[in-house]
């Protein structure tokens, strides 16, 4: 399954304003910014496992995407209690809830590294 990142950030921003709902007025702007860099990076990480499964001279494997994903996770989780106040713990289940729901959507090698 082919995914581009307007896919992606269509189920993070739906995601996110579940997750978020009474607060999703209050962190939309700065959130939507956020999530379109996190849907950037997921569909590039993504990509690159693909080109790896094809060709182990290119990409990267999967497990350096989820080393990624992971890092990438942190920079979310420290934007999402910047911009909200949450705690840490509170901003790992909001990205969690929403990263779930992505998989859930999307699927494919995306799901492989959520």
């Amino acid at each position: 399954m082919t995914v581009n990142v307007e896919q992606v950030l269509e189920a993070v921003t739906a995601a996110g304003k579940e997750v978020f709902a009474d607060n999703w007025g209050t962190i939309s702007t700065y959130a939507e910014t956020e999530f379109k860099k996190m849907s950037q990076q997921m569909v590039d990480i993504a990509a690159n496992v693909a080109k790896h499964e094809i060709d182990a001279s290119q990409g990267y494997s999967a497990e350096v995407g989820k080393m990624l994903m992971d890092m990438q996770r942190l920079s979310t989780i420290s934007v999402l209690i910047a911009m909200s106040a949450m705690t840490m713990v509170a901003a790992q289940q909001a990205l969690n809830a929403m990263l779930e729901i992505v998989k859930n959507t999307l699927g494919g090698v995306i799901g492989s590294i959520l």
